[in-house]
This record gives structure tokens, C-alpha cells and sequence, in this order.
């Protein structure tokens, strides 16, 4: 999918998770699963958007959780030895209905992020994330200004998309644990078509706050569907816990995400046309 594969780390970055939480990770376990995060981005603006809905949400003990979550990227003009400059923001906008918290749409915790995105050659590449979310004082967003860092690795040659990033999330205070995630892509292109299967997992680290209770961890399995329309790209992903502990139960989610470049590249030369 070409858009996808020059969408790169914009998407990866900022799939900004929008799940309630107890405590435990800001971001949503699986928001960057399909799209190649190592990968550097080409020179402009593009918007992202990605719609997800669980029955299940393993942060509720009843109730349906949705999540619309935009997307902001600007790829810029500056680069250093094949790095280039990323800035993004993302403004999370999670649903809660038949909960035992007020139903409604709720204020979540935005992101901006760089990102420094490195070209090695061959279809390799790697980012390294950098940015904050200031805390926002409405749960069920978080109240603490937190610091993430994330480092993916990305093989985009021959139609493969392998991607894994891992992600490390600290708060600025004691009232959550930091933690850790882990989300892994292997799809494959047969013309516009993108398939495959995703992973990821996640769980608090360090030392728990006073009062916290049992640590938080699960790890998922599921598949992704891409198709490649030209002006946009849209994937549909689903996946299901086989493995979760500290939850109120385990979780099945799908998330519909379209991914649209919005131009301000570098221009073309016009082309010379001589008369005769």
C-alpha cells in the first residue's frame, strides 16, 4: 500500500490510545499494529484518524468502550545524515456507555511528539520517539503529565511491512506505575491488498503506588485487512487478550483507521515542453 508504506512513523507514533484505565498505560495496548513506525516518513503534512470499539474493554468490569482518536503530522524539511524531523499531535476523544462511570464522551490526555526518523537502506529503518501528554482532570483520562519514549524498527522492501516497537511510559508523579509495550507487525501487499497477522502485549514496571493493587499486564493476538483506494488508505484490525492479569477481564477490540496524506511536499520541477 503506497500511501501506508510513505505514512511511516506519523501513524505509529500518534495512534494516540484512548482506552480507560484504572491506572497502568496511558496509551492503548495494539494502537500502532499495522503501520511500519520504524519507516521514515517523506516530506509533508497527513492526518490520521482511527475509530475503535470493545464490548470487552478489559479497564471496565461492564460496558462498551469506543474511541475516536485524530491525527496530526507534519513531516519536516530537516534532516541530518538520512534522519528526519517528525512533529505530531493527537487529540483522544474516548465514548463510554452501560459503565458503572458516567456515560459520555470524555476529555483524554493529548500528545506532542517528535520524532527522529533514520534511513538505513534496503527497506530498514528506525525511529526513536520523544514527547509528553500534559494530564487532563477528567476521569477517566489520566491527572498525571506523563513522558513516553518509544524505539521502532521497521523492514518495508518486497511488499513486507515487519515492524516492532517498544514503548516506555513515565509519570511525573507516584499515583500510577510506569510501564511498558510491545507491539509487533508481519503483513505482506498483493497489489492494493495488505494482510496479516499482529501481536502486542503491555505491563506496569517498576514499583507500584500505595494502594494500587495487583499489577496490570495482557498480551493479544490477532490480524489485520489493508486496502490501498490512492488518496486514502484504510485498514481494519482485530484482536482478542490470550493472556491478562491485574484487568477485569480480558479484552476483544476492532479499530477501522484510514490514513489520509494531505500534501506540502517538496514540489516537482515543471516539466519543459518546447513547440515546434
Amino acid at each position: 500500500m503506497r500511501i501506508l508504506k510513505q505514512f511511516g512513523l506519523v501513524a505509529g507514533l500518534f495512534l494516540i490510545g484512548a482506552g480507560v484505565s484504572r491506572a497502568g498505560t496511558l496509551l492503548e495496548p495494539g494502537e500502532t499494529v499495522g503501520i511500519p513506525t520504524g519507516a521514515p516518513l517523506p516530506q509533508g503534512f497527513y492526518f490520521l484518524d482511527t475509530f475503535g470499539f470493545s464490548p470487552t474493554a478489559r479497564q471496565l468490569p461492564t460496558g462498551d468502550l469506543a474511541m475516536n482518536i485524530p491525527v496530526f503530522a507534519w513531516s519536516t524539511p530537516w534532516s541530518f545524515y538520512d534522519t528526519r524531523l517528525e512533529l505530531l499531535a493527537a487529540f483522544p476523544e474516548p465514548y463510554i456507555s452501560n459503565a458503572p462511570i458516567r456515560t459520555g464522551l470524555y476529555a483524554y490526555n493529548p500528545a506532542a511528539i517528535a520524532a527522529l526518523a533514520h534511513d538505513f537502506g534496503g527497506g530498514w529503518g528506525a525511529t526513536y520517539y520523544f514527547g509528553i501528554r500534559p494530564g487532563v482532570p477528567d476521569a477517566p483520562s489520566f491527572h498525571e503529565t506523563s513522558f513516553e519514549q518509544r524505539l521502532a524498527v521497521s523492514y518495508t522492501a518486497n511488499g513486507w511491512n515487519l515492524t516492532a516497537i517498544l514503548e516506555n511510559g513515565i509519570f511525573d508523579q507516584t499515583y500510577n506505575p510506569d510501564y511498558l509495550m510491545l507491539d509487533v507487525t508481519a503483513t505482506k501487499k498483493f497489489g492494493n491488498f495488505e494482510i496479516g497477522p499482529i501481536a502486542f502485549g503491555s505491563t506496569d514496571v517498576g514499583r507500584l503506588p500505595f494502594g494500587y493493587g495487583t499489577r496490570e499486564s495482557q498480551f493479544a493476538v490477532g490480524g489485520l485487512l489493508g486496502y490501498d483506494f490512492g488518496p486514502v488508505t484504510v485498514q481494519g484490525i482485530g484482536a482478542t487478550d490470550v493472556e491478562s492479569q491485574g484487568y477485569f477481564r480480558r479484552d476483544t477490540r476492532g479499530f477501522l483507521r484510514l490514513i489520509v496524506p494531505l500534501g506540502g511536499g517538496p514540489q516537482q520541477p515543471t516539466p519543459v515542453v518546447a513547440k515546434y
